[in-house]
């Protein structure tokens, strides 16, 4: 991976993980913030698009998802230990 910055931010990022006593490269700090973000990302973007739906239905939606899928799995690793 090549992430080019300006030399400024660069500067204030390697001080920053510094006074943080974190001595990583930058792009191993690019390596493990960048899946959180992300993730943090993705939540607020589910967040935007359920801001209508109720909670109650949201949430029936949430258990019947969980259900099917620890029925297939179930299912799946039936038929894998039948093999």
């Amino acid at each position: 991976m090549k992430i080019e910055l300006p030399d400024k931010t660069a500067a204030d990022l390697r001080a920053m993980l510094d006074r943080l006593g974190d001595h990583s490269d930058l792009e191993s700090y690019v390596q493990r913030l960048l899946p959180k973000r992300l993730l943090f990302e993705t939540i607020a973007e589910i967040r935007r698009g359920t801001a209508g739906v109720d909670p109650a239905e949201l949430q029936a939606a949430i258990d019947e998802a969980v259900k099917e899928t620890r029925a297939a799995r179930r299912s799946q690793s039936l038929s894998a230990d039948r093999s």
